[in-house]
């Protein structure tokens, strides 16, 4: 069954259970603030602003909607927590998207039919980058970003909506980067 809730704030743990694996439970989250969050299920739709004291995994979760413009963190009193995704994540959703943690695991973001409008990642450790990245505007790989480690041969692509600029910290990995 699906799962949806409004904006839940407060200081505890969240843990949200759906059924996962093929046609597993849809969670639909308009925004937390909360200490831990702890998602697994199937379609996972975000609708606002995820913030936890500790660090976010995303890998129980399917493929991620943006529903609205979404700023993830992972902070705790000025401590930056890691962000992880992992291959099943594919983020998708016409609105802007921002990570802000220490080490930011990414995958694919954008699929060329339903892309970000905005990506902007903050990374005090690094951000590693696993697939490509399809963005219909500007992508901000590079303002607080310690470095950019290649897991994968991986593409940035911002070509879609504005041919915006695209601004990269320094990168490394043994793998192709091309930025369109």
């Amino acid at each position: 069954a699906a799962v949806a809730l409004a904006d839940v704030t407060g200081d505890f743990d969240l843990t949200v259970t759906g059924d996962t694996g093929a046609g597993g439970s849809a969670i639909t989250l308009d925004g937390a603030d909360v200490n831990g969050l702890s998602l697994a299920g199937g379609v996972l739709t975000l609708n606002g602003d995820v913030e936890s004291d500790g660090a976010l995994d995303f890998t129980s979760v399917d493929a991620i909607t943006l529903g609205g413009n979404v700023v993830i963190t992972g902070d705790d009193g000025g401590t930056k927590k890691d962000i992880t995704f992992d291959a099943a994540n594919i983020i998708t959703g016409a609105n802007t998207l921002s990570l802000a943690g220490d080490t930011v695991t990414l995958y694919q973001v954008g699929d060329g039919t339903t892309d970000p409008t905005q990506l902007t990642v903050t990374a005090a450790t690094g951000l590693s980058l696993y697939n490509n990245l399809t963005i219909d505007g500007a992508v901000a790989l590079d303002t607080n970003v310690a470095a950019i480690t290649l897991a994968a041969n991986s593409t940035i692509n911002a070509t879609g909506g504005s041919d915006a600029a695209v601004a990269l910290a320094d990168v490394t990995g043994d793998f192709d980067l091309t930025v369109t």
